[in-house]
């Protein structure tokens, strides 16, 4: 996927100059990556389960502190006529 609120947050983050780091549900990168390049990748996060990835965060980012922490999870439908 190359689409989407977050990875658009993200490359426009990183063309002003921001240290970025991002969640992604699945254990691989998509193919082929769309995230510019300097993005901090964190695999395996599906905000759905309990814990959330907790253990690959903290592992992830050890003693970063963060400046702006924005959560996007989830995806845009067009079609809402059967929501």
């Amino acid at each position: 996927m190359d689409s989407g609120l977050g990875l658009a947050l993200t490359k426009q983050l990183i063309e002003d100059g921001w240290e970025t780091y991002g969640t992604i549900r699945s254990a691989e990168l998509p193919k082929p990556n769309p995230f510019p390049s300097g993005t901090h990748i964190v695999r395996g996060v599906d905000l759905a389960k309990p814990g959330a990835g907790a253990d690959q965060l903290a592992e992830a980012v050890g003693e970063v502190q963060f400046d702006l922490v924005l959560f996007v999870a989830g995806y845009f439908r067009t079609d809402v006529s059967q929501v």
